[in-house]
């Protein structure tokens, strides 16, 4: 009862936090919510066919044919996680050293 609670209020906040516009910390906490159920269930996956990847400090990443890039240690995508500028330097090291291969997510 009480964690249902908590998750209630949890919600309530990230929404809260949205309509005010912090999109980062509510995508943030929301990729950290889906890391806890990819733990819990690891069960769930998806195949990303035709991926470049990377390894950069010990996370692997890879970017799908629509140009979306996934940190594939924790399986979520990270548009909307990181700073654009972040985002850019990992596009560019992912199109320059990526490795062209099938990823499971």
């Amino acid at each position: 009862m009480v964690k249902v609670f908590l998750t209630g209020i949890r919600d309530l906040v990230n929404f809260a936090l949205d309509i005010t516009g912090f999109d980062l910390a509510v995508d943030k906490d929301r990729n950290y919510q889906a890391e806890e159920q990819l733990a819990k269930d690891s069960s769930y996956y998806t195949t990303i066919t035709d991926a470049k990847t990377i390894t950069k400090d010990g996370v692997e990443y890879a970017k799908d044919s629509k140009g979306n890039i996934y940190n594939v240690s924790a399986g979520y995508n990270v548009s909307g996680v990181i700073t654009g500028l972040e985002l850019k330097s990992l596009d560019e090291e992912i199109e320059s050293k990526g490795v062209k291969r099938t990823t499971i997510l």
